[in-house]
């Protein structure tokens, strides 16, 4: 793994779906996040999400590593840290995972349950704020997709 001179919830602030957004949102998001997750380190081979798999609300930061993401028979992609994964599953209600997610290399990543930050969201954000997130969300989503399905 990567070191980093600051903890690893720092990282969470890097996080490409969390760039745009004004800094008071960037922070108040980071901090529920670190608040709401579990810090895991994972090997390599170990699966995080399985294509297919319903029901699932789990959601994953990579704070330090990286990921493939495979879809099919598709070459996979590789995600490096820090990014964020899960949020497919958070558009569409009727949705499966889109793609296995396994370790490329030794990982840390933060767990998190994503109806737990979309409650806590709901108090801190204001509409507005919830909207601009689900947008950028939206965005890194149909950007991901297009790289696993290799239209990028």
């Amino acid at each position: 793994m990567h070191a980093t001179h600051r903890g690893p919830q720092h990282r969470l602030l890097e996080v490409p779906v969390l760039q745009t957004l004004p800094e008071d949102v960037r922070l108040s998001l980071c901090m529920t996040l670190w608040w709401l997750g579990e810090v895991r380190e994972l090997n390599t081979g170990d699966v995080l999400f399985q294509q297919g798999d319903s029901g699932a609300n789990t959601g994953c930061a990579i704070l330090d590593g990286a990921v493939a993401v495979s879809r099919d028979d598709q070459s996979p992609i590789d995600v490096s840290a820090p990014d964020l994964l899960g949020e497919l599953m958070q558009l569409d209600a009727d949705a499966k995972r889109t793609a296995t997610v396994t370790v490329a290399e030794r990982s840390l990543v933060l767990h998190f349950d994503w109806h737990d930050f979309v409650t806590v969201c709901a108090q801190l954000l204001d509409t507005d704020k919830q909207a601009l997130l689900r947008d950028r969300m939206q965005e890194i989503a149909d950007q991901r997709m297009r790289e696993i399905k290799g239209d990028d």
